[in-house]
């Protein structure tokens, strides 16, 4: 035999129904479970309604962070290649100058490098304003500003150091042992230009004695000689030549001459001089 169990909540339209069979071994406390569930299911599923009808709350959720804060980072700008050639000045523009020192700088980026034995170097720097300064023994160090945008081959000329030697006699300097010329030994260690100037005293020093003084340069190696023609009123002769490095030159002043082209006037006995020489070292 099998029993029909029924339990629900007319009001609510709502109605359960159990089939229990007689010999069911635990008929007894399933049929004790239904009443109580009789008791209690209005309020059961009046609750469970209530439940499934409540607004359901969206749940927050996170901002997600921006990947990125602001317009994106710009490309990084390739760097320029400044390719160069450190040689002298003329009329030596030919020679390079190895080992020269070369620095480089664009804005807060400085670079360095050193000429080879071709006097070529490579620097790698932003675009824009850079500013090169070389250096290199017995040379004036040499300062250029290029603006570039792209690879740029540069040519910079170093000018020789000059060294400046002076000479100079008072009144009377000679009368122990009476001169009629002036000569002065001028070793050129490098290739230049050799700038002089001399003025001789034969009487009292006056300016008008100076502009009677000539005399020459002459190239001991080569036997080559410069002539120097008549001085200059006040300032005796002057000038200037290009040299050759290794060779000796000598500098011959005479007091007093006369002539078309200049001749020592013979018994004219030097009293004073003064000679300045500016020579690359």
């Amino acid at each position: 035999m099998i029993f029909l169990i029924e339990f629900g909540a007319p009001a609510l339209g709502l109605q359960f129904r159990r089939k229990v069979r007689q010999d069911h071994p635990d008929r007894n406390t399933i049929m004790e479970n239904m009443r109580h569930m009789r008791r209690f299911a209005p309020i059961s599923l009046v609750t469970l309604i209530a439940a499934g009808c409540s607004e359901t709350q969206p749940v927050p959720t996170a901002p997600t962070p921006s990947s990125q804060s602001g317009p994106p980072p710009a490309a990084p700008v390739a760097d320029v290649i400044l390719n160069g050639l450190v040689h002298e000045t003329a009329p030596t523009e030919d020679r390079v100058v190895a080992g020269a020192a070369i620095t480089a700088v664009s804005g807060e980026r400085t670079a360095t490098a050193v000429a080879d034995e071709r006097g070529r170097f490579s620097v790698a720097l932003p675009p824009g304003e850079i500013r090169v300064t070389v250096t290199a023994s017995r040379y004036d160090a040499t300062t250029r500003t290029l603006n570039t945008a792209a690879n740029t081959e540069v040519s910079i000329a170093l000018p020789l150091t000059f060294r400046i030697i002076e000479e100079a006699w008072t009144l009377n300097c000679c009368q122990m042992m009476p001169l009629t010329e002036v000569t002065f030994a001028l070793p050129m260690h490098y290739s230049g230009a050799l700038s002089y100037s001399a003025g001789v005293c034969f009487g009292g020093c006056s300016a008008s004695e100076f502009a009677l003084n000539c005399g020459y340069i002459r190239d001991v190696q080569t036997g080559t000689v410069f002539d120097t023609g008549y001085g200059y009123y006040d300032n005796g002769v002057g000038g200037s030549i290009e040299v050759q490095g290794g060779h000796n030159y000598e500098l011959t002043v005479y007091p007093r001459c006369s002539g078309t082209p200049p001749a020592p006037v013979p018994g004219t006995s030097v009293v004073a001089w003064y000679v300045s020489v500016r020579r690359p070292i």
